[in-house]
């Protein structure tokens, strides 16, 4: 289990820009790995074993997006890209109503809950589907809400973001599985790496497999 600080991206050596700008693509999730730091250092801990340096795996990456390492993700492992998204080598679907087979290890990046607040009906779905679970969560410590609006209607709707006591207590009935859990970096507020205020930890949980 990994929280996210100014300490971490110290250390960090940065191996992914220069292959990012090495395979172009157009795409948000390429153009925010390329500007951000802290983004490509989460992403190597995700990510970067799958890159090369171990065999093949199975993978199923949910909410992963498309990026210029896609590429070597695809050509390094059995991978499968779920995403609500236009890209032609996505599964577009939701996550909730897609049905799983056997997979080494589901990747979900930046989705829980920050943009999808499901993050204990994603882990019931998927963890008797897979050998292991990676999950980077983001979460907010300070109060932080978002003004949005109903796909099927014009009602305005003000969502408040999870904070770090609210992952703790869904993450606890996974603490068995969870290696290094260590549910109290969850309710620290370090200096935030993000512009939003945003914290991120990343946990690797155990699956049934």
């Amino acid at each position: 289990m990994i929280l996210f600080t100014k300490e971490t991206l110290d250390h960090y050596k940065d191996s992914l820009l220069e292959m990012l700008k090495e395979n172009e693509v157009e795409s948000d999730s390429h153009k925010w790995l390329v500007e951000s730091k802290p983004k490509r250092m989460i992403y190597t801990v995700m990510y970067g074993d799958l890159l090369g340096g171990r065999p093949p795996q199975k993978i199923l990456d949910v909410g992963g997006g498309y990026t210029g390492l896609t590429k070597t993700l695809i050509e390094k492992n059995e991978y499968h890209l779920l995403d609500i998204d236009q890209s032609i080598i996505c599964i577009n679907q939701d996550w909730y109503y897609f049905t799983p087979v056997k997979y080494d290890i589901i990747i979900a990046n930046d989705l829980f809950p920050n943009t999808d607040q499901r993050l204990s009906l994603f882990i019931e779905k998927f963890i008797p589907h897979c050998k292991e679970m990676r999950l980077s969560l983001t979460y907010h410590n300070q109060s932080h809400f978002y003004k949005t609006k109903r796909t099927d209607g014009e009602e305005i709707l003000f969502m408040q973001a999870y904070d770090g006591f609210q992952v703790k207590h869904i993450l606890e009935k996974y603490a068995n599985r969870i290696a290094d859990f260590n549910p109290e970096l969850l309710l620290a507020k370090p200096q935030s790496l993000f512009a939003n205020n945003r914290l991120v930890a990343y946990v690797s949980l155990k699956g049934d497999l």
